[in-house]
């Protein structure tokens, strides 16, 4: 990712959410303060719903099944959203994965096997029946249910200091978040940002250059996230109807909101078998996004962009 404009800018980086998060905006004599407030509002957003963090909402439930427990209205508004896309799709993107990662093997380092296909039919039972349930601002998952955020917390978070930046009134910069959530804001001087989307198999090569403007670049891929068993590639997004790794190598989507691009990046991705799927998506989000997805088969063309 590179920029053109002559404008001086302030430029940190600090590591969250498991990636490292860098935050660009002009110079000027508040530009530190504001770039630290950007910074607290993340590690506020992290500690309060990321599932891995200890006594975040998320984990006060994913460590309770079987009971009520008690969530802030975020944590509603959140499970609602993601809910919505888990209809759409038919449960193939789920936030319940969290076990059938567990069981491909995503946090073991070794001695990793094919899982056998009764394990994930079981797993599959759970999700299929609802294991999340809500009532009013109390949520409950049973038993054998673990709820997963990596597909949309940063994404969350960059909305938020997005909406912050608007209101400190700059109107100029950019918010990488780990490479895979890209938010770019512009003004009439600068008036897009230059983004690399890297080739979906290629190492260390770039496969096309956007010009990005007021929006964000979600990246869902499977080259540098995966497991290998049997010298073989499964990517890290699971496909929740199905139980097995997705087949696609990429998606990538471009939305005003990053919490709603990285999660239809993330449910494109995990969509390798249906493709009216996405049909639907593309008409509950119509105007609202534009995606490409890259299948099994990698064409050595850059992909167009589907506009919704």
């Amino acid at each position: 990712m590179h920029q053109k404009a002559t404008n001086k800018y302030l430029t940190e980086t600090r590591f969250m959410f498991y990636c490292h998060v860098k935050i660009k905006i002009p110079l000027s004599s508040s530009a530190s303060d504001i770039i630290d407030h950007c910074f607290d509002l993340m590690d506020d957003i992290d500690r309060s719903y990321n599932s891995y963090s200890a006594g975040s909402h998320f984990d006060r439930i994913n460590k309770n099944p079987g009971e009520w427990i008690t969530v802030d209205n975020n944590t509603i508004w959140l499970l609602n959203e993601l809910n919505r896309i888990r209809d759409l799709t038919k449960g193939i993107y789920n936030i319940e994965v969290m076990p059938l990662l567990r069981t491909w093997g995503f946090y073991q380092e070794q001695g990793l096997n094919l899982p056998q296909q009764r394990e994930i039919d079981q797993i599959l039972d759970r999700i299929g029946k609802k294991g999340l349930e809500m009532n009013g601002n109390q949520v409950g998952i049973c038993k054998g249910t673990e709820l997963v955020t990596g597909s949309f917390i940063k994404a969350f978070a960059v909305d938020q200091v997005v909406d912050f930046l608007r209101n400190e009134g700059v109107t100029d910069a950019m918010i990488n978040a780990g490479g895979s959530t890209i938010y770019a804001m512009n003004d009439e001087d600068h008036q897009d940002w230059k983004v690399n989307i890297p080739h979906p198999t290629l190492p260390h090569h770039n496969w096309l250059e956007l010009p990005l403007r007021n929006s964000c670049l979600s990246l869902s891929g499977r080259k540098n996230h995966f497991i290998e068993i049997n010298n073989k590639s499964y990517s890290h997004v699971i496909n929740a109807k199905t139980g097995y790794p997705s087949s696609n190598h990429q998606a990538v989507t471009i939305t005003q909101s990053a919490f709603k691009g990285d999660i239809l990046s993330t449910a494109i991705m995990a969509n390798d078998q249906d493709l009216q799927i996405n049909k639907k998506l593309e008409q509950a989000f119509e105007g609202q996004f534009s995606y490409y997805v890259v299948p099994e088969n990698v064409s050595d063309d850059a992909p167009n962009f589907i506009v919704c």
